[in-house]
């Protein structure tokens, strides 16, 4: 057992690891919480690697020993914990309770050090399970199923690469979990969390690229490509134009036309369900692509988003058009959102020429 046998079993899982903390120091895309939950992976990723590799020695040996029953303890206990905190990175409104499950699988395989409920070896150094010796499959396996959740929850999937980032996960996360239970094959776990956490944090980036930097819609050349790459998708298009940004930044200040864009943006997410893709496309301008809806469902959402934009403490011109070619759509749209605006115009100035 020496430094470089390890480096040599783990040369992958430690230049992933270290490319992964080399990001994370010059992200300026991930918050803190979510960089210091990453580190963390990290952190367990290695200390489970060299667990295992020491464990594996030990294991030649033809008598037992303490150390090997702490290693052992060590890999059933950061396995569980680093999908726990892989869900914590993804997810980060996940209950307190959550921990639960770790900690009790934890308390469980403790018991090693003196008893034999969780697994023990004999003298001669051969391992034995205990009636508590499968804790671990069943915790990994309810945190297997809560990162499908969270993955499902958190991907947007309205795009088809984005399933396929999905099944990967999945696929990847059950696979390595019966190789690593049923098979005892140890170093694929790590391996496979590090190169999903570099695929993981790829998505975040591509979709950074994607948003507007102040609403978080979906910036102009989404709005272009998806125009282009959906159309048969796209049964209608609203067009959104914010009254008075000009005159509320001259007045208050561009932090209070900022405020005022962000909240429109945040009200037009609460009132679209998944089948509307929502852009801004220029200052003041949004966009929203009807998905696969009849005529009845778009005046519907229509007239939600008229509601919800009452109850805020600005206004906007809309315009709606239905039909197959998302050009003629968009044309359409934009003259009648443009002939709303001419008439919000003009009832302003009446009522300003009556006062």
């Amino acid at each position: 057992m020496n430094i470089q046998d390890y480096v040599i079993q783990n040369y992958i899982l430690l230049i992933a690891c270290m490319g992964i903390i080399t990001i994370s120091i010059y992200d300026v895309y991930l918050d803190r919480r979510t960089i210091h939950t990453l580190r963390g992976i990290i952190f367990v990723m290695i200390l489970l690697s060299i667990a295992d590799y020491m464990e594996s020695w030990y294991a030649e040996l033809d008598h037992s020993t303490m150390l090997r029953v702490f290693l052992s303890f060590l890999g059933y206990s950061l396995r569980p914990l680093a999908i726990m905190l892989g869900i914590f990175m993804i997810y980060h409104r996940v209950h307190f309770l959550f921990l639960i499950p770790a900690i009790l699988n934890t308390l469980v395989y403790s018991t090693a050090f003196f008893c034999g409920v969780a697994f023990s070896y004999t003298e001669d150094n051969h391992f034995g399970r205990g009636p508590l010796g499968y804790t671990f499959i069943l915790v990994i396996l309810f945190y297997v199923v809560s990162l499908c959740y969270v993955l499902i929850r958190s991907f947007e999937t309205r795009h088809g690469y984005e399933w396929l980032l999905i099944m990967y996960f999945l696929s990847a996360a059950v696979m390595t979990t019966i190789l690593t239970i049923f098979f005892g094959v140890d170093n694929l776990f790590n391996l496979t969390f590090a190169f999903g956490i570099i695929l993981y944090y790829l998505h975040i980036y591509i979709q950074h690229t994607k948003r507007d930097a102040l609403t978080g819609l979906y910036n102009r050349q989404v709005f272009y490509t998806d125009m282009k790459k959906y159309r048969s998708y796209i049964s209608g298009v609203i067009s959104i134009d914010m009254n008075d940004l000009k005159l509320l930044n001259d007045s208050q200040g561009h932090p209070a036309g900022d405020q005022a864009l962000s909240t429109l943006s945040e009200c037009f997410l609460k009132t679209s369900g998944s089948k509307n893709w929502i852009y801004r496309i220029g200052g003041d301008e949004f966009i929203i692509f009807c998905t696969r809806q009849n005529e009845k469902e778009m005046q519907q959402l229509l007239a939600n988003l008229r509601e919800a934009v009452s109850k805020t403490d600005y206004s906007c011109s809309f315009g709606l058009a239905t039909g197959n070619n998302p050009e003629a759509m968009l044309k359409e749209s934009d003259r009648l959102m443009y002939e709303e605006k001419a008439q919000y115009k003009a009832a302003k100035k009446a009522r300003y020429s009556f006062d």
